[in-house]
């Protein structure tokens, strides 16, 4: 008397922006089939739409109020100079500190003065003037240039493309495995992908710049020199491992 075998069925999807993974049980068979696994691994190269620059303004006084007030006039003017190369909704405050700075000497700690900060980001999808920006901050008060990074507003829309052709990729080397053997693809048991972006920077973006205040011309006088600023495509990886059934 013949019964039938139960089947088991379970499935585990994990989604996110960047990487998919894709797994099931197979039903019960009186023999274990065989599987080919195929890896590979494709990057796209994409033009990035959005420049994320912070600059920082430093001042010291003796007294942490006076610091904090030259240092918010000079602020003020930096915020308002870049507000007229972009959208003034580009430009933000990222951050604001003040603390004293000791000296220490012969065993005792002696207040130096106070240093205020602020630091202030642009983020805006006119990549091609970073220069320009960098200069604009340093020539209205900024005294130091923390990072400039190339990205993109939308990886998942990159990462797709990537992760398709990975997987078309994997797909192409075991039908050519199975051809090769004389065997059939009969189905998928696994798939792992996950696509990841590179950086060229310390950070998430394509390049960090530092960069001083001024320069000395030929009077000996101070003037700002506007910052080289090389645009990279931003790579885009994806990673693919896919174990087929075949028969």
């Amino acid at each position: 008397m013949n019964k039938k075998l139960p089947v088991v069925l379970s499935a585990l999807v994990l989604l996110s922006a960047l990487s998919v993974s894709y797994a099931y049980a197979t039903p019960v068979e009186k023999e274990k089939r065989g599987v080919i696994v195929t890896d590979a691994v494709e990057t796209n190269y994409v033009d990035p739409d959005q420049l994320v620059l912070t600059v920082s303004i430093e001042t010291q006084a003796k007294k942490a109020k006076d610091a904090m007030d030259e240092n918010t006039e000079k602020a003020s003017a930096v915020v308002n100079a870049l507000k007229a190369k972009v959208n003034a909704n580009e430009v933000s405050t990222s951050n604001i500190s003040v603390y004293p700075v000791y000296n220490y000497k012969n065993k005792v700690n002696s207040l130096e003065y106070y240093r205020a900060q602020n630091e202030i980001t642009v983020k805006t999808s006119k990549i091609n003037i970073g220069g320009d920006l960098i200069s604009t901050a340093l020539e209205n008060g900024a005294n130091r240039v923390t990072g400039i990074t190339f990205e993109l507003k939308d990886k998942s829309r990159y990462c797709n493309a990537s992760m398709q052709k990975s997987l078309e990729t994997a797909k192409a080397k075991a039908e050519l495995i199975a051809n090769t053997l004389g065997i059939q693809i009969a189905g998928v048991k696994r798939v792992t992908s996950n696509c990841s972006t590179n950086s060229y920077s310390a950070y998430n973006g394509v390049r960090m710049l530092k960069a001083s205040a001024s320069s000395m011309d030929a009077a000996g006088e101070a003037s700002t020199v506007e910052v080289p600023v090389e645009i990279k495509k931003i790579p885009m990886t994806s990673t693919t491992s896919v174990e087929f059934f075949v028969k």
